[in-house]
């Protein structure tokens, strides 16, 4: 079985290996260092006070969405929510590829901080599917019946 844990830390040994030479930076000062600052810059890593709203909101909606994703690929057929072409087997592909299988929120996290919407409703099992990388990012802040029609 597919495990997204693993598939997961694979990702991560192998992003360390491109971009510091190192699979694993647990041990290098320098390269935790260049981590860090990199979390800093993206804002995973702050005071609750430096971040915005929005920001607060997307980190609870990644917090419920995270319980819901092993769950969310056990269930899954292989096809792509949106066209429906199969993709499990693009978990072979490089992570940056836009072929690249990713989870998706059917409401957008942006829609959903706008419009007042729970981040447990928008990080629920319900309103997630997997989608390949170039529709997600062609998606953006649209909701699924805005994207689909």
């Amino acid at each position: 079985m597919f495990s997204l844990t693993g598939h997961i830390k694979k990702k991560i040994q192998d992003t360390n290996l491109r971009k510091y030479k190192f699979r694993s930076h647990t041990k290098n000062k320098d390269i935790i260092s260049k981590i860090n600052i990199s979390k800093i810059k993206r804002g995973f890593i702050c005071d609750k006070k430096e971040l915005s709203d929005l920001n607060i909101y997307r980190k609870k909606v990644r917090n419920y969405t995270n319980i819901y994703k092993d769950l969310l690929l056990f269930n899954w057929d292989g096809n792509d929510y949106y066209d429906n072409e199969y993709i499990k087997n693009n978990y072979d592909l490089k992570y940056w590829d836009k072929n690249y299988p990713t989870v998706d929120h059917k409401i957008s996290i942006i829609y959903g901080f706008k419009n007042n919407i729970l981040p447990s409703i928008i990080g629920n099992l319900n309103n997630l599917c997997l989608t390949k990388r170039c529709i997600n990012s062609s998606k953006k802040h649209k909701i699924e019946q805005d994207y689909i029609t």
